[in-house]
């Protein structure tokens, strides 16, 4: 038996939904032996999955598995070791990573360049696109045909959060340094902006002074997301460069491929392989062709691209090789 442990099973949390609950459900269905994580188990887990948790209660049980025999694998999807401000509690939290990967029989991250910050082997175990539902199709139709705009941009992703001590430059204020050039776009075309995120507060400081329509929808299910992107004829990846969001993999901009948006991003090493279906860093001229309705990538492509390497059936495929030689 596999026992999948995370801090809680939210599905609105990318990393617990992409990460765990919809791999999980494709193993269940062919038959491998593995659920979310009970405790009324523990003894039954030959394998046990730490969903980037590592917390003291957590370090603890590890421990107690490994004295049973249980091998622990640890999942991380983030550089958590990033602390530019040498906050004393980010570094306590670093001590406690170190310890569990000390532990853990086998690391798991999403993609080579967290893999390269890590102070032990690790394998890489894809993010993976969840398909379309016929309904979500169904319902994709018929939200196309609300626009607000000729032309329609998104940008979708969490607000940005703080970590090392500090709060990042990420999220929505990645759009900034795109803020002029938009703006003179929207006075020639008629052009709108959704931010799709989880904080209204951060939204109305980073976007009340844009003389540009700019709507903000907040974040719900992963099945809302996908209806409503249906309504946007491109989407603005823009990603600070620093050693967090440089780890980061490639799920939104995958997702966005799938979705058949042509994306804009900055590029960070998950990307990379995706510079033949989208924009990456031309964003003077990225930005003229989305709005002025041309298509400088090849987006049928990317989608293919996506559905040939990086849907959920691959993540599963990636942890049912590692459940396997476990076992």
């Amino acid at each position: 038996m596999i026992g999948w442990k995370n801090a809680s099973n939210n599905a609105k949390v990318a990393s617990v939904r992409i990460r765990c609950l919809e791999p999980v459900q494709i193993l269940q269905g062919r038959g491998v032996p593995v659920e979310l994580f009970r405790n009324g188990h523990t003894a039954q887990y030959k394998v046990v999955v730490f969903n980037k948790i590592y917390d003291q209660f957590h370090l603890d049980l590890a421990r107690r598995l490994k004295g049973q025999g249980t091998k622990v694998v640890l999942d991380l999807c983030d550089n958590h070791f990033y602390n530019p401000k040498n906050d004393p509690k980010v570094a306590e939290r670093g001590n406690r990573l170190r310890e569990m990967l000390a532990l853990a029989d086998v690391v798991t991250v999403p993609g080579t360049q967290l893999q390269s910050v890590l102070p032990v082997p690790s394998q890489v175990i894809r993010d993976g696109v969840r398909p379309l539902s016929k309904m979500e199709t169904w319902q994709r139709g018929l939200v196309k045909r609300f626009r607000r705009h000729e032309r329609n941009l998104v940008w979708f992703g969490n607000w940005g959060g703080t970590w090392g001590g500090e709060r990042r430059a990420g999220g929505m204020s990645e759009m900034l340094p795109h803020r002029d050039r938009l703006v003179e776009l929207a006075k020639k075309h008629d052009l709108g902006l959704t931010i799709i995120s989880n904080n209204r507060k951060v939204f109305d400081e980073t976007f009340g002074n844009w003389d540009m329509p700019v709507y903000y929808e907040k974040w719900g299910s992963d099945a809302r997301l996908r209806r409503n992107l249906a309504r946007f004829d491109g989407c603005l990846l823009p990603v600070s460069q620093d050693p967090f969001t440089l780890c980061k993999s490639n799920n939104r901009l995958a997702l966005a491929l799938y979705l058949g948006l042509p994306v804009i991003a900055d590029e960070i090493p998950a990307y990379s392989e995706f510079a033949p279906y989208c924009i990456l860093n031309d964003w003077e001229n990225g930005l003229e062709s989305l709005v002025s309705g041309q298509n400088l990538s090849d987006v049928r492509a990317g989608k293919e691209f996506v559905e040939s390497h990086y849907m959920t059936i691959h993540a599963a495929n990636d942890w049912q090789q590692l459940f396997d030689r476990l076992s």
